[in-house]
This record gives C-alpha cells, sequence and structure tokens, in this order.
C-alpha cells in the first residue's frame, strides 16, 4: 500500500514539476518588447451590411481593442471601443447603410495600454461587390469579350479613400479600332472615367462608345482602366453598370 502511495505522489510530483517547467519556459522565452503597431485588413463588401475586420496575432499583446469612428472629412474622428479581446477578427454589424467608418487598432500588455497609429477605412453598404472582382490591377484586368455586369466604388476619407477600378482588356487587330459602351444603371451624380495605361483618364458619355486603337500592325490585347471621377465627391458613391464590346472598326 505505501508503495503504491509512494508511485502515486511520485506521478503527481513529476506532472507539477512537468507543468511549471513549461510555464516557466514560456514566461522566460516571451518576447516582451512593445506591442507592434498593427495593419488592419477591412473587407467591406463581400457581404451586405456587414464590415469584416482583421489584423495578425501579435505575441507582445494581451489584449486587443477595435476602435470604430464615423468618418470625418476634417480628421477630428470620435473613436469608440466595438471590440475587445484576444480573437483576430471581427464583424461589424448594425451600422447604418452606405455611411463610411474609420478603424484603429489598440492593443494592451498587462495593464499598459498601447495606441494604435494606422487607420483602415470602410463603409457600411446594401451591395456587394461584382463577380469580376479583384480586377482592380492591369495584370488581373478582365478579358472583354462578353457584355460584364459590374459595380464601381468611391469613398473619400480625410486622410485616405476607397478608390475601386475595374481593369479591362480587349483584343484589337491590327491597325483597328474598338468601339466600347458603358450604360450606367443607377442614378449617380458622379461621373465614370476611363484610360489606358499611362493617359491622362477621359470621360465616359453614358451609352455613348468610346474608343481604344491598336497603332501597330499586328493584334493586340490592351488593357484599360474603368474608374469614378472623384472631383467634388463628399461621401460614399457606389455605380452600377454594364460594358461591352461594340464594334471593331478601321482605324481612322
Amino acid at each position: 500500500m505505501k508503495n503504491r502511495v509512494m508511485k502515486i505522489l511520485i506521478l503527481v510530483f513529476i506532472f507539477v514539476l512537468t507543468s511549471c517547467s513549461n510555464i516557466l519556459a514560456q514566461y522566460l522565452l516571451r518576447d516582451y518588447s512593445d506591442p507592434k503597431d498593427g495593419v488592419i485588413q477591412v473587407d467591406c463588401f463581400s457581404k451586405v451590411h456587414c464590415i469584416n475586420v482583421t489584423w495578425e496575432e501579435d505575441e507582445c499583446a494581451d489584449l486587443y481593442r477595435l476602435m470604430r469612428a464615423d468618418n470625418s472629412l476634417t480628421g477630428n474622428y470620435n473613436f469608440t471601443e466595438v471590440y475587445s479581446g484576444t480573437q483576430t477578427e471581427f464583424c461589424d454589424k448594425q451600422l447604418d447603410n452606405r455611411k463610411s467608418y474609420v478603424y484603429r487598432l489598440d492593443k494592451e500588455r498587462g495593464r499598459m495600454p498601447f495606441r494604435g497609429t494606422k487607420y483602415a477605412y470602410a463603409v457600411c453598404s446594401d451591395v456587394i461587390k461584382d463577380s469580376y472582382e479583384d480586377n482592380d490591377t492591369k495584370d488581373k484586368a478582365t478579358f472583354l469579350d462578353l457584355d460584364c455586369s459590374c459595380n464601381i466604388f468611391y469613398a473619400p476619407f480625410y486622410d485616405g479613400i476607397i478608390n475601386d477600378e475595374d481593369w479591362f482588356c480587349v483584343k484589337i487587330p491590327p491597325r483597328r479600332t474598338a468601339e466600347i459602351v458603358v450604360n450606367i444603371k443607377n442614378d449617380s451624380s458622379a461621373n465614370l472615367q476611363f484610360n489606358l495605361d499611362t493617359q491622362k483618364p477621359e470621360q465616359i458619355h453614358n451609352g455613348i462608345a468610346f474608343t481604344i486603337t491598336n497603332e501597330f500592325f499586328e493584334e493586340r490585347i490592351i488593357p484599360f482602366c474603368i474608374s469614378i471621377n472623384p472631383e467634388n465627391i463628399r461621401s460614399f458613391v457606389e455605380i452600377d453598370y454594364e460594358i461591352a464590346l461594340q464594334n471593331i472598326i478601321p482605324k481612322k
């Protein structure tokens, strides 16, 4: 009986010693630098009325505090806490439709707070991005061979913007011109514009073709960009439109 008790006590001692050693090792090996001023990622056009906010885990932080403010074009942000915890993702809901927001990530280590200085910008919207996203860059341009139904966004902030650009590309035979038509489907005070890779943007007139010319003696695939003209825009704008390759004609 005594031998059995001794064996149990030895096992308990080994278990306690091992657990304490692991805790001590974690304590000694922990990085005690200040928490990093992390970058926030937001996704606000994948789900209706939902802004999904994510950030990287920081082993130097014990707690995350996600702060949110209404957009202010003067930069006077009044932040309030919307999440506190150890997770690295938060879905912000029950927001005002088509209203712009600014996010900041604060952190704590022990009882010491660390205020973030980097902002992320988002919009609560009743629309989601079109099926051709992510075509925000030239290397991800959508090939324009069929009619495409798209949407595009723009929102100004004091020190940043949300600027959705739609890139397309069209195959044009040598010494020919492509006629491309855009039809805007919703009411908007904003204007669309297009530009080739290095050219100044030109205004798009609703339902009237604009042209892109292949000046070379060989077939070329030419990329171009559709965007919202930011002039005089002071709040969130969303435009639904259809774009189509209407015709290929001889170069004039």
